[in-house]
């Protein structure tokens, strides 16, 4: 969960608060979400809606599915003017006047959830890269060609505001998103084929962040996921997610939460699939002999699924841009860590023996990699 409290420490981004909208940080000109999860959004209400009426100068920006997302959710965009949201497009940069100085801001895909994107701020000689949430693998880093120069190299970074959700020892190496997708795939398929009555229950640690899932599950069996009307409604002006999620309840598969009518009806044999990852520390994944699943009971199995990137994640990440400062903006409660050992622990190098948490491009399917790139332009 973040604690970043919306403000950068750099004076040529005083004017500038991203991820949070609380009154401390309302005397800014621009602000910045960079994705519609809650923990992100503090302050986001009402009230910050009639701040942006009644002072047109200062502006919200975010990506188009951000906001999209932002218009369904009644416990924030009630009481807004969604045209107060400014869109700015991915991957271009953009030249905003703020304070009556100039900033170019870079949305780059972030690969957390729908809509997601880390702010890249170039202003004076200085560049700031806000990270929000965000999930890159070793090979993912090679997609980062808005951080270069034309010349190829990798530009000069002074901070980057650095998610560390799961910057701790217990959580070096994570299996890839493909191989979590692939285990998923491979229990829905196989238990489907058991018995006609049998369905599958998907249970989801968040309102969302795995429409990936449900996309994949469409293309690779052909079989749309039913989800509630909410869900339905929050997805309807999102081309690349709608045609995955239906509001027929005689689907085989189910995100509905809707257990007594859907999955445990009459005749209806349910496998649980839960999708976690917190369980999923090193220790359990070397016990395991790779640690993709964890079988509760007949009814129900546990498999890993990470929209964070694990500790050498973060040290690729962190060692390929070489910034000369980090600032880690996510402790984990209980764990009696504070900034400093999470910014020492980010900057060390990866670990040459760790496996890699991405499977060889050249090995992959084309529809592997279409995956894997639509995976990093939506989330």
């Amino acid at each position: 969960m973040s604690t970043f409290k919306g403000l950068f420490d750099e004076e040529q981004l005083k004017h500038i608060a991203a991820d949070y909208f609380e009154p401390s940080v309302r005397h800014c000109h621009a602000f910045f979400l960079s994705h519609a999860h809650t923990d992100h959004m503090a302050g986001l209400n009402a009230s910050f809606g009639q701040l942006l009426k009644e002072n047109p100068e200062k502006k919200l920006y975010c990506s188009l599915i951000t906001k999209e997302l932002f218009s369904k959710l009644d416990r924030y965009s009630s009481g807004f003017d969604l045209d107060t949201l400014i869109v700015l497009d991915i991957g271009v940069p953009q030249l905003l006047s703020i304070a009556d100085q100039y900033v170019t801001v870079t949305l780059i895909p972030a690969g957390h959830c729908p809509g997601s994107v880390m702010f890249l701020f170039e202003v004076d000689d200085i560049r700031v890269l806000f990270t929000g949430d965000f999930r890159y693998s070793v090979n993912d880093i090679c997609k980062l060609k808005l951080l270069k120069n034309p010349d190829e190299t990798v530009k000069k970074i002074d901070n980057i505001y650095l998610d560390t959700t799961f910057a701790y020892e217990e959580y070096k190496d994570f299996p890839s998103r493909d191989q979590s997708l692939q285990a998923i795939l491979t229990e829905v398929k196989n238990w489907l084929k058991k018995d006609e009555n049998n369905v599958v229950n998907l249970e989801l640690p968040a309102r969302f962040a795995y429409e990936f899932v449900f996309v994949s599950i469409y293309q690779m069996l052909n079989m749309k996921v039913h989800v509630t009307p909410v869900k339905l409604d929050l997805y309807q002006n999102i081309s690349e997610i709608i045609g995955s999620v239906t509001s027929n309840p005689n689907t085989k598969v189910h995100a509905c939460q809707d257990q007594a009518l859907c999955v445990r009806g009459k005749n209806k044999n349910p496998l649980t699939i839960r999708l976690c990852t917190m369980l999923f520390k090193d220790s359990f994944v070397q016990n395991c002999g790779g640690g993709l699943y964890k079988n509760c009971d007949n009814s129900e199995i546990k498999i890993f699924y990470a929209t964070h990137s694990s500790l050498n994640e973060l040290r690729t990440f962190v060692n390929y841009l070489s910034p000369v400062m980090v600032t880690p903006f996510v402790i984990q409660p209980g764990t009696g860590v504070n900034l400093e050992i999470l910014r020492e622990r980010v900057t060390k190098l990866p670990d040459q023996s760790a496996k890699t948490s991405q499977s060889d491009n050249r090995l992959m399917s084309p529809l592997q990699k279409r995956n894997s790139s639509w995976n990093m332009t939506m989330f």
